[in-house]
């Protein structure tokens, strides 16, 4: 069985389809969420990743794969039989099972937090601060990605050392509590461990409403997919208290990019993801100019189309070079990245 083969197969067989077959899935954005099979689940634990063919469960597998090990364990078999039966198409029959009752994004948005949830995630972001400036490797990553000291200071960036259950067990704070948030997993570890934290703070005196965590090459602990954002808080438009009474705004996806932007002088909002929703639009709409920086991809164009449905003429595309995605690209490809950017403004469509 060659390597040509085996990619044909993977092409032929979208793992959301494959793992559909055996779980009733729910699209969440970009991603398919569904009860796991391979445990007992009564949480959404399965994450499906179509664009990279990837499948993670969060709960007590805490494993994954491609779609070849999705077979591989639901089958029983071996990944040279998985391949067999995939190109063949003899597959076990479908499983009708019942869609199972899954809490949606909704339900998290329209949450309302308690004065104890904010406290937490404040204390959360000063633990992490405080870890990521004892840290080299974590400080030499935000280095490499073009954050200064300045940066990581301001924005209260933090790194996951996997002692924040200790510190809030010694500051009396309940595993229920933050398990709540989303900040401890099912099995009591640390959520973001491993990873470089970066924190929304809004309001004075200043608290934290959110966390996105992000990997960093090299450093062990870490698992699932690249970014990681909370379960049990409503995800907030990044940056959208800092943009307040400017006369223009940048939209990006990521919290590199939006990062990066405000240390070149720019006031950005952060989506957090490839789609704008009905309530950035209507906080942008006070805007009397508007520029997306899309990620060059498919996703890149739809957020686009969305955009320019949404803000007309008031809209400027700035498209990074085409051998870059992103301006977290252009930061570390390009020489003088800031300088590079305000020209691309300039240029602007």
């Amino acid at each position: 069985m060659d390597r040509e083969e085996i990619e044909r197969v993977r092409d032929a067989h979208p793992i959301e389809e494959v793992a559909g077959r055996y779980v009733h899935l729910r699209r969440s954005g970009r991603r398919y969420l569904g009860l796991c099979p391979f445990h007992e689940d009564h949480d959404p634990s399965l994450v499906i990743f179509p664009e990279s063919g990837r499948w993670w469960c969060f709960g007590a597998c805490n494993a994954g794969g491609d779609v070849f090990d999705f077979v591989m364990q639901a089958e029983g078999i071996s990944f040279p039989e998985a391949v067999r039966r995939l190109g063949g198409g003899h597959l076990s029959p479908p499983r009708a099972t019942p869609p199972p009752p899954i809490k949606g994004e909704k339900d998290v948005e329209q949450r309302v937090l308690s004065d104890a949830h904010y406290a937490l995630l404040t204390t959360a972001v000063a633990v992490y601060y405080a870890a990521l400036l004892a840290n080299p490797k974590a400080l030499a990553y935000a280095s490499s990605r073009g954050l200064d000291g300045d940066t990581v200071r301001d924005f209260r960036l933090g790194f996951a050392a996997g002692r924040l259950k200790r510190y809030l067990a010694f500051r009396g704070w309940s595993d229920e509590l933050a398990a709540d948030m989303g900040l401890i997993d099912s099995r009591g570890r640390e959520w973001y461990r491993g990873r470089l934290v970066v924190p929304e703070v809004w309001g004075d005196p200043a608290r934290a409403i959110y966390l996105v965590g992000r990997t960093i090459p090299g450093v062990r602990g870490a698992f699932g997919p690249k970014y990681l954002t909370l379960a049990g808080a409503p995800k907030p438009l990044y940056g959208q208290e800092r943009v307040q009474g400017s006369s223009q705004v940048f939209i990006v996806e990521g919290p590199i990019d939006y990062l990066l932007l405000w240390q070149w002088g720019y006031p950005a909002v952060a989506t957090l993801g490839n789609r704008i929703k009905r309530e950035h639009v209507e906080f942008l709409q006070g805007f009397p100019r508007v520029y997306l920086v899309p990620h060059r991809d498919d996703a890149g164009r739809q957020m686009w189309r969305e955009c320019k449905a949404a803000f007309g003429d008031r809209l400027r595309t700035v498209l990074v070079p085409e051998e870059m995605k992103d301006v977290g690209d252009l930061a570390e490809k390009a020489v003088a990245p800031a300088r590079v950017f305000a020209r691309l403004v300039d240029e602007a469509r």
